[in-house]
């Protein structure tokens, strides 16, 4: 170094992304890529969406208070911690699929709270959270519906909901969601020259005219 020179230090921003790898069930893998499919977005997307939206779930936080061990803060609540509460059973959720997730500071931190109160890995509560948010019948609507809204505009949307309405009228009990007619058409419409926005919209655009 030369002399007079002055040595700076590197800052660091402050919206860094931090890692989180968590190891995921075989299942729990197919279904994180299965919506990735038919909600034409990365694999790493549908994983931050269900985590982060199953932490701000009261009903998900609530799920999982069985394992605090800790005091954990969840709005203005605050689940008291239990130091004989329930171990979480790694070989029963951890097996051979990782995931590369990338997350705010500020959500890593919050992650990284809920950990503590677990008293497990970042990894860990980042994959029961993940488990938990797909589980939610709530939140797995919550997210499809507003992903859909990004694949499909809003005329299609409607039409969709009027196919949806037909078929389950058709059906009885057996009731479908949006997400199983967008999911049926992905896998059965093979015409690989077209994205999956074209392959959605051709096929409400041909079936609407069935129903009207």
């Amino acid at each position: 170094m030369k002399e007079g020179s002055q040595t700076t230090k590197r800052k660091v921003r402050s919206d860094k992304k931090r890692d989180i790898k968590p190891t995921i069930s075989e299942s729990l893998n197919e279904c994180c890529h299965d919506l990735s499919y038919v909600l034409n977005m990365p694999v790493k997307d549908v994983g931050e969406h269900f985590i982060m939206a199953a932490i701000n779930s009261r009903e998900c936080i609530e799920s999982l208070s069985m394992y605090f061990k800790r005091d954990y803060r969840h709005d203005n609540t605050i689940f008291r911690g239990d130091l004989e509460a329930e171990v979480i059973l790694k070989r029963n959720i951890i097996q051979k699929k990782r995931l590369h997730l990338r997350f705010k500071a500020s959500d890593h931190e919050r992650i990284s709270s809920l950990a503590y109160s677990m008293d497990c890995s970042i990894s860990l509560a980042t994959t029961m959270l993940l488990t938990s948010g797909i589980r939610n019948t709530e939140i797995f609507n919550e997210v499809v519906d507003s992903e859909l809204v990004r694949l499909l505009d809003s005329e299609r949307i409607k039409r969709l909901r009027i196919i949806q309405k037909y078929i389950n009228k058709l059906n009885g009990d057996s009731k479908i969601s949006i997400f199983q007619i967008v999911a049926y058409v992905a896998h059965e419409v093979v015409d690989t020259t077209k994205t999956m926005q074209e392959k959605v919209n051709d096929w409400i655009d041909a079936n609407i005219k069935n129903i009207e």
